[in-house]
């Protein structure tokens, strides 16, 4: 009796171990990079996804049932991975935001993505690939940072990973532009979203319209070729336009800039706070306001050719003339092997989160009006990636941030001792007086008014078209696409920008 009792006993205990074990693989456990759980977030993505013991979400659907569930909702944005007009790989993402009851639990957003089967545009979300299912993105109102997830294929099943947040993000990118002389560029090893979301909040590259490879109320995108299975079927349906995603990111990047916990990090280096006015961490993509088959006119996007706080250019060239352009340089878009890009002139330019910080170091008295324009005049005809520009920033006071008058003479002292043609340039501006430079305004004025009197002129637009070249490929080989964690115009996964044709068969 005593043995069948004993043997009882070893039943219900190994019983009751399997329905822990059972219920435990079914609750949703959320590790951190080293596989180790992660303590509770106060953000909407950690609490849709603890929100039950069971039935942990692990693929999108069943993430938006959950979502659905606790009486939120999402609305869906989608962008064409490799070109507007090149969809035959059946390349797409999705990207959701997730709104709550009130304006704060609105900021979390998740992106997704789609393959080809078959003929069959499917999402990918087989865990058996094991590769990136889901990416989120959401405000943790306690933190007042954003964090970062990732929902990656195991295999049979899937496991959610918290990677970290905004702040971890700025340590990782800390030393960008900072390394010392003749240094390759130098990151931490937080997290990946560090090559893309290098300022640490969510992100559009293509932010102001037209947004040129989104599906949008004026333009959707095609998908006639493909068969849909219900799940792309479904995101389909409420698709919105990309207008309304560009607003929600503009939101998201203000609330992280006004963030003091963000503001508290960056301050404590003077440096890393005056980057965005020396340097580029981001970058936007703007173009043409109409697509090249309806264009009679293109329109250079303002701010390829001047910083949009320096000064507004009006350039505009003949159709012909840009196919003339096109066609002298052999440009072609890889893979459809188009003319261009569904917008003329696609062009990096400088992002609008730099230039929200550059705004509020004014307001906060950081630096005045006058030193911006000064630091931005310098090679002022090179508006993005100008090594002159950024060169200065090492020469900044290595201290926390004060205001402008704590630290304007040991700068000034800093450029004098440099004594290099850029740093005595900035120096004789900023030693003048507290009044902008009125030579510094003329020449960024002659330099408007001859771009927009020789706008017909051919060499002119040829001058242009070759830096517009040039900067596409900077993009690529700048030290902000350095990070061995990933890029920010993600090469391999996207395809932007068109190519000299003669590229295309190396």
């Amino acid at each position: 009796m005593k043995k069948i009792n004993q043997t009882l006993c070893q039943l219900v205990l190994i019983t009751m171990l399997s329905l822990f074990t059972i219920k435990a693989k079914a609750a949703c456990l959320i590790v951190n990079s080293q596989n180790r759980k992660v303590s509770s977030q106060n953000d909407l993505i950690y609490k849709v996804l603890i929100s039950s013991s069971t039935n942990c979400p692990l693929n999108v659907i069943d993430l938006k049932k959950r979502i659905l569930l606790l009486g939120l909702k999402t609305d869906v944005y989608m962008v064409a991975n490799r070109g507007r007009n090149n969809s035959k790989l059946g390349s797409f993402s999705f990207f959701e935001t997730i709104e709550g009851p009130n304006s704060q639990t609105q900021q979390a957003y998740i992106g997704h993505f789609t393959s080809l089967h078959g003929q069959t545009l499917e999402l990918s979300q087989n865990p058996a690939d094991q590769g990136l299912m889901i990416e989120a993105i959401a405000w943790d109102l306690t933190k007042r940072v954003y964090n970062f997830y990732e929902l990656i294929g195991q295999g049979t099943t899937a496991q959610w990973f918290y990677r970290g947040d905004s702040s971890d993000i700025i340590y990782d990118n800390q030393m960008l532009h900072l390394q010392p002389q003749g240094m390759p560029p130098q990151f931490g090893q937080r997290l990946r979203c560090s090559g893309c979301h290098s300022s640490g909040g969510p992100i559009m590259k293509e932010l102001q319209a037209p947004h040129n490879d989104w599906w949008t109320i004026k333009r959707n995108l095609s998908l006639n070729q493909f068969k849909l299975s219900p799940e792309v079927q479904s995101q389909l349906v409420n698709l919105k336009s990309a207008e309304e995603l560009s607003a929600k990111v503009n939101i998201g990047i203000e609330t992280l800039e006004q963030s003091p916990t963000i503001q508290n990090t960056l301050r404590k280096n003077l440096k890393l706070l005056l980057k965005p006015l020396f340097c580029e961490s981001e970058i936007n993509l703007e173009s043409a306001s109409m697509p090249l088959d309806v264009s009679n006119k293109i329109k250079v996007p303002t701010t390829s050719m001047l910083n949009p706080l320096l000064g507004k250019i009006d350039f505009t060239l003949t159709k012909q003339n840009y196919l003339n352009l096109l066609n002298q340089y052999h440009i072609r878009f890889p893979e459809s092997n188009d003319r261009d890009a569904d917008h003329p002139w696609l062009t990096p330019v400088k992002s609008r989160r730099e230039l929200i910080a550059i705004k509020n170091l004014i307001q906060q008295g950081v630096i005045n009006q006058y030193f911006a324009v000064s630091v931005l005049s310098i090679d002022f005809k090179t508006p993005l990636f100008s090594e002159k520009r950024c060169s200065l920033l090492k020469l900044i006071p290595s201290k926390p941030a004060g205001l402008f008058e704590t630290w304007k003479d040991e700068f000034i002292n800093e450029l004098q001792r440099s004594k290099t043609e850029t740093s005595l340039e900035l120096m004789s501006k900023l030693s003048v007086s507290n009044e902008p430079n009125s030579l510094t305004f003329i020449n960024i004025q002659s330099y408007i008014q001859s771009l927009q009197k020789n706008s017909n002129q051919i060499n002119t637009a040829d001058n242009l078209f070759r830096n517009l070249l040039v900067k596409r490929k900077e993009v690529f080989t700048s030290d902000i696409s350095k990070n061995p964690k990933g890029q920010i115009l993600e090469p391999g996964f996207r395809v932007i920008f068109p190519v000299f044709f003669s590229l295309l068969n190396n």
